[in-house]
């Protein structure tokens, strides 16, 4: 037999082949596609929660320092013993407003609004 045969394997017709194959191209996207959005905003509704966790714990510790600077009598306050969370509290903010992303606005704020607070 000298005809020349085609490359296809025996049963694929071109129709039906290629609407599953399209079938399921387009299944497998919208499913990447619902897989994405639904991470994405598992991921940022996290990173949200993360940082109001980080702003309370940060105002929580503001009114500490507040609370320890007021049992001070007035003039220089010390600041906290070292070692505790508090005296960190107090080094980080230090610190940071050194560096080059700084400290934001509303925190300089805060703490200079705190009697006895310095920047030393």
């Amino acid at each position: 037999d000298g005809a020349p045969r085609s490359a296809e394997a025996p049963g694929c017709g071109a129709g039906l082949p290629k609407a599953l194959l399209l079938l399921f191209a387009s299944g497998a996207a919208a499913s990447g596609g619902w897989l994405w959005w639904e991470l994405d905003g598992r991921i940022r509704m996290a990173e949200r929660r993360v940082r109001q966790d980080q702003r309370e714990e940060w105002m929580r510790r503001l009114q500490e320092l507040r609370e320890y600077y007021a049992q001070q009598p007035p003039g220089r306050k010390e600041d906290p013993t070292k070692g505790t969370a508090l005296a960190h509290f107090v080094n980080l903010n230090r610190t940071s407003k050194h560096m080059p992303t700084g400290i934001a606005d509303w925190k300089v704020r805060e703490l200079e609004g705190i009697e006895g607070w310095r920047w030393e």
